[in-house]
């Protein structure tokens, strides 16, 4: 016999059984895989319609409140669609929907020191540079499940420009983009 969370809306004798959190954190992972994969797709058509993400999140296996919650994500960038804010907006979102903060924070140590001057890049700072960055990008794994390279690599390209526009006065976020692009 096995214990079964449910929760109960007496209003509308409806009830919704809770998922294990391995469970919660894999259909999130899938649901933010399906939404990157559309968002990207659709800004390469210059593009964007909000009522297909409304089907992709509403189909997904999340919480209510996750769904709200992410739906609001892509509400405050449609706002931001139509004006000169969208390409940051966009990298915003991509940032905001990953929620992959505390990677950066664990592999921070391992960024580059600053350089100001393009001749003080040497062979040992790109190396630092791509070691860094092969770091992030082998952990978004674990915020997204990913379908293709072309959709993941747009992501790492615009979570690094979102860290850019978001800490404008570290440079190791350009000094990196800088040496693997």
């Amino acid at each position: 016999m096995e214990a079964v969370l449910t929760k109960i809306d007496k209003s509308s004798d409806l009830y919704e059984i809770s998922t294990t959190p391995i469970q919660d954190r894999k259909n999130r992972t899938t649901l933010i895989g399906d939404l990157l994969t559309e968002l990207i797709t659709q800004d390469a058509d210059d593009n964007f319609n909000m009522s297909w993400f409304n089907t992709i999140i509403n189909s997904s296996k999340v919480s209510k409140f996750a769904k709200t919650d992410i739906r609001n994500l892509f509400l405050e960038y449609q706002k931001k669609y139509e004006t000169e804010q969208k390409p940051f907006a966009f990298s915003e979102l991509i940032f905001k929907l990953m929620n992959c903060n505390d990677v950066f924070r664990i592999f921070e140590d391992r960024l580059p020191e600053e350089v100001l001057e393009e001749s003080d890049i040497d062979d040992s700072v790109v190396s630092t540079c791509r070691i860094w960055s092969d770091c992030i990008y082998n952990n978004l794994d674990l915020y997204s499940d990913f379908y293709d390279e072309q959709t993941k690599d747009q992501t790492f390209i615009n979570i690094l420009l979102h860290k850019i526009q978001s800490e404008p006065d570290d440079y190791r976020y350009k000094l990196v983009l800088y040496c693997i692009g």
